[in-house]
């Protein structure tokens, strides 16, 4: 399993599998959002979780489930002013 997580392009190779799909939703809306808020890189596209990300979004039926990245910006920036509205900091 190692083997095939460090050479295949998804998680347990070079097919989507359970996990791919279970995760995808999550780590490529968070792929999206810190840059903005908090000043956090993304990896360098070298990096194992880079070229996960990379292939997940090159999917089509991937691709067909996600918004625009301009969408999660404004909600991120809604979420940030209700918390500021609320006495809290940005997230």
């Amino acid at each position: 399993m190692l083997t095939q997580l460090e050479q295949g392009t998804y998680f347990l190779g070079d097919h989507m599998c359970l996990v791919d799909v279970h995760l995808a939703p999550f780590a490529l809306r968070l792929s999206r959002l810190p840059q903005q808020f908090r000043g956090w890189t993304p990896p360098s596209p070298q990096i194992r979780w880079q070229k996960w990300l990379d292939a997940l979004e090159s999917n089509p039926h991937v691709r067909s489930t996600m918004s625009a990245p301009a969408f999660y910006m404004r909600s991120m920036d809604d979420l940030r002013k209700s918390f500021q509205g609320k006495g809290g900091g940005p997230p």
